[in-house]
C-alpha cells in the first residue's frame, strides 16, 4: 500500500490504482470490510479513480467505504462527514452537481448535528461552498464559506495557509453579488498568506 501512495505522489495514477487494487484485495481477505486497515486502502483508491476520471469504479467503492465507517465507527462518529463529501467530491468531479450538493449537505448536516470542528468539517463546508459557487447560489455559498472559515480561525492562525481557499471563495461571491472593494480585499487578504506560506509561489491557492 505505501507503494501505491508513493506512485500516486509521484503522478503515476494508473500505476499507483493497480497497485490499491491489489492491496485492497489482499486486505480484504484477511481483515474484511469492516477494519480499519481495509478503510483507508478504499479511500485512498477511491479518490485516485476520482482523479482519474473512472467514476463508474469509485461510486460503489465509496459507498462501500461508508458502510464501513457505519459498522467501525457507529452511525453518528464524525468520520461519516468525510465519508459524504468524499462521494460529493466525485460527483463533483463528474460534473452531477445535484448530486454533488446533495452528499456535500449530508456532510455538512452531519458535522452540525455532532457539533464537529475538525479538518473534516471545514472540508465539507469548504467543499459545499464551491458546489454551489459552480451552481451560481451565491448567497448559500457565502453561508457555507463564511462558516468553513470561522471553523478555520478555530483550529488555526488566522494566516494559516488552510485560510487560503475560503477567502479566496469568499472574494469569488463577493465579486459575484458586486461588492467589488470587498472581493479585492479578500483576494489581496489570501495573496498575503500565500506570500508569507509560499514565498517561492504565494498565488498557488489563490488567483
Amino acid at each position: 500500500f505505501d507503494w501505491s501512495l508513493s506512485l500516486a505522489l509521484q503522478g503515476r495514477k494508473s500505476e499507483a490504482v493497480e497497485v490499491m487494487g491489489r492491496s485492497l484485495k489482499l486486505r480484504t481477505q484477511l481483515f474484511g470490510d469492516d477494519r480499519l486497515e481495509t478503510l483507508e486502502v478504499l479511500d485512498a483508491l477511491t479518490w485516485e479513480m476520482s482523479d482519474l476520471g473512472r467514476f463508474d469504479d469509485a461510486f460503489p467503492l465509496i459507498e462501500r467505504a461508508a458502510r464501513a465507517r457505519v459498522k467501525i465507527y457507529g452511525p453518528r462518529h464524525p468520520m461519516h462527514t468525510s465519508g459524504f463529501f468524499r462521494m460529493g467530491l466525485a460527483y463533483a468531479k463528474a460534473n452531477r452537481l445535484d448530486e454533488a450538493e446533495k452528499e456535500m449537505r449530508k456532510a455538512t448536516a452531519h458535522a452540525e448535528a455532532t457539533a464537529q470542528c475538525d479538518l473534516y468539517s471545514t472540508l465539507a463546508y469548504g467543499n459545499l461552498a464551491e458546489v454551489l459557487i459552480r451552481r451560481k447560489n451565491w448567497s448559500e455559498a457565502r453561508r457555507a464559506a463564511e462558516k468553513a472559515l470561522e471553523q478555520k480561525r478555530v483550529l488555526w492562525p488566522k494566516d494559516h495557509p488552510r485560510m487560503m481557499s475560503t477567502l479566496t471563495q469568499l472574494g469569488q461571491i463577493a465579486g459575484a453579488e458586486g461588492q467589488f472593494e470587498k472581493a479585492l480585499a479578500l483576494q489581496i487578504e489570501a495573496v498575503e498568506i500565500g506570500k508569507k506560506s509560499y514565498p517561492e509561489d504565494p498565488y498557488r491557492y489563490a488567483p
